[in-house]
């Protein structure tokens, strides 16, 4: 049970403002094992509802209990692990296969990664996904076959309480319905506490044991069953919120009792058009298939050929004949005959009947509801100089890739806090491009200045190289954790990940293609520095640079050219491979952009 004991919530306004009241002394009680749904207009204060209770968000005043517990005294990751957690566009974690997305909490808790995938197998069954989507990326899935993902996980360590956020909003209306009646069906199994946001009346009607109206300012106008809201709205806000056809509404809460049904005439598929004529005097004719279902209209008068599938018109709804009036009605007033189309619980056909006879029923009582460099004098001066080539190849690589490595190693928590504090982010961001804007030639007369005697350059060159690389890359990293999708970051924090860990466990793997592309951005921009050292006498690959000029020794400026080139293009392979390795979620969701 989750209990609402007068919370209020509000934001500090701007300078000069009245705080705003986003939920305002707020008391309800969200039954064990039922479906509770929090609606209402924009600015409601729904959602800021939904997470208070996993204290994603912290009430102003009042207290929260879940199962007798005052929700403030617990450890927010625990709690959150202990709860379920949908919201809309799954918020699934990309770079993750659809089993180890499902898996993600089990782990958390400890279990080992061979039960938890077990599990989480499990719940794809559960949840009507065949086997074959586990091993898949979820850019691989449709929005419907993610939302199934992203229920399964929230079920994935059975959590006694579910907090569900507008989760089939980003679907298209058929796939919607579908999933809705899964939900109903999986919560008929397994009778989770849920707490569940929609902005949709028709949403919530259907899928609630009680429907809670909020108002603008979240203030709670109504908490009822749905047919009682529906039949007896608190207030005009509540009426008109509801809707104007809500009578009609009201009628799916009420089980149409038995009714006088026609024995249809009915023809197979691929029946000739003498059998089609025959069979009926009526301008329809109903057709089902070899199991006696029902699989629409024809018009036999027109028919110039047996019956097939393309002769069919579609246009009626078919309903249960133990289902609510509201269901029968439809198939009576949606059928191109005028009757309505009833069958049982394995799909086949009992008979028909009209929209006056399902009216007359309900008016009873009833219960609710190459270079080639010029002036070359030796060519075999390359091969003579391989090994020293070689050499400065190894140094300057050295030179360039530890200060990258270090660098990276720095920039990643800088980015960080640049990110989780914004009051920092302009002296981390802002500093790092004053120093990257410095000529690399400046920086490296500087730095021995600046740090020592001698003994010292060849450190004080890998310090330089390393604040130049720092400043390079903290950009990037800032730039790659803000890649991470809002959703993501979300569902991660929702599901008890502390901000250590989600940074590690989550946004850093998302991060990788960005800071990819910014390490290889800066170990170019490495190696071309590390060629100017050898104005200041350290011998990298740039020696061949200033040799080859100062001696007018075209073949030697070209290889020192082509070898900078050549380590360059190798940094860049390497940091690609890395990036291949730590990606295989971003390489299918290439192919699925690609297809």
């Amino acid at each position: 049970m989750i209990r609402f004991e007068g919370v209020t919530k509000r934001y500090a306004g701007a300078p000069g403002h009245a705080p705003s009241v986003a939920v305002d002394d707020l008391t309800l009680e969200a039954p064990t094992g039922q479906i509770t749904v929090l609606v209402g207009p924009s600015g409601c204060g729904k959602t800021t509802t939904l997470r208070m209770v996993n204290r994603m968000i912290t009430p102003t005043s009042g207290s929260i209990w879940l199962d007798g517990r005052d929700t403030a005294g617990l450890d927010e990751a625990e709690l959150r692990r202990g709860i379920g957690y949908v919201i809309q566009h799954a918020g699934l974690f990309p770079h993750r296969t659809v089993l180890d997305n499902v898996a993600t909490v089990p782990r958390l808790l400890g279990w080992d990664k061979a039960k938890a995938r077990a599990r989480a197998a499990e719940m794809l069954d559960l949840v009507g996904l065949d086997a074959a989507y586990a091993r898949r990326y979820p850019s691989q899935l449709s929005g419907g076959q993610q939302q199934r993902v992203g229920v399964a996980r929230a079920l994935a360590a059975d959590p006694p309480v579910m907090l569900m956020d507008e989760p089939f909003s980003a679907v298209d209306p058929v796939v919607r319905e579908q999933l809705q009646d899964e939900f109903l069906r999986l919560q008929r199994e397994l009778g989770k506490t849920i707490l569940f946001v929609t902005h949709d009346i028709d949403e919530a009607i259907k899928l609630g044991d009680q429907v809670a109206v909020l108002r603008v300012g979240g203030r709670l106008a109504q908490l009822d069953t749905p047919s009682r809201l529906l039949a007896d709205p608190v207030d005009d806000f509540v009426a008109d919120f509801v809707g104007r056809d809500r009578g009609y509404r009201a009628l799916g809460f009420r089980e149409a009792p038995p009714l006088a049904l026609t024995d249809e005439p009915t023809v197979p598929l691929g029946a000739s058009v003498g059998a089609a004529r025959a069979a009926t005097s009526d301008r329809w004719l109903l057709v089902v298939d070899e199991g006696g279902a029902p699989v629409g209209w024809v018009e036999p008068e027109r028919l110039v050929a047996p019956i097939g599938r393309e002769h069919l018109h579609r246009g009626g709804t078919v309903a249960r004949a133990d289902g609510s009036y509201r269901a029968v009605l439809d198939a009576a007033l949606s059928a191109p005959s005028g009757r309505g189309v009833l069958v049982d619980g394995a799909g086949v056909l009992v008979g028909t009947v009209t929209a006056n006879r399902v009216v007359a029923a309900m008016s009873r009582p009833a219960a609710a509801a190459g270079l080639g460099p010029r002036g070359v004098r030796d060519v075999t001066w390359v091969w003579e100089h391989l090994g020293d080539i070689g050499g400065y190849a190894v140094s300057h690589a050295l030179l360039a890739g530890i200060p990258l490595l270090v660098g990276l190693a720095l920039a990643l928590p800088l980015g960080w806090l640049a990110r989780r504090f914004p009051r920092v982010a302009p002296v981390i961001v802002g500093g790092s491009g004053l120093l990257y804007t410095i000529p690399s030639l400046a920086l490296f007369i500087l730095m021995p200045l600046l740090l020592g005697s001698r003994i010292l350059d060849s450190i004080n060159v890998y310090v330089a190289m390393t604040i130049y690389t720092v400043a390079l890359l903290v950009r990037s990293v800032v730039d790659a954790l803000g890649s991470v999708p809002e959703a993501t970051a979300l569902a991660a924090t929702s599901m008890g990940y502390r901000r250590v860990g989600r940074a590690l466990a989550v946004e850093l793997p998302l991060a990788v293609p960005v800071l990819a592309s910014g390490l290889r951005v800066a170990a170019v921009s490495n190696v071309s520095i590390v060629s100017v050292a050898s104005l200041i006498g350290y011998p990298q690959l740039g020696y061949y640079l200033t040799d080859g000029y100062q001696r007018s020794f075209p073949l030697e400026i070209g290889v020192g050219i082509v070898a900078c080139v050549l380590l360059a293009l190798v940094f860049d392979l390497a940091i690609r491979g890395v990036e291949w390795l730590l990606t295989p979620w971003a390489r299918a969701r290439a192919e699925v952009s690609a297809a």
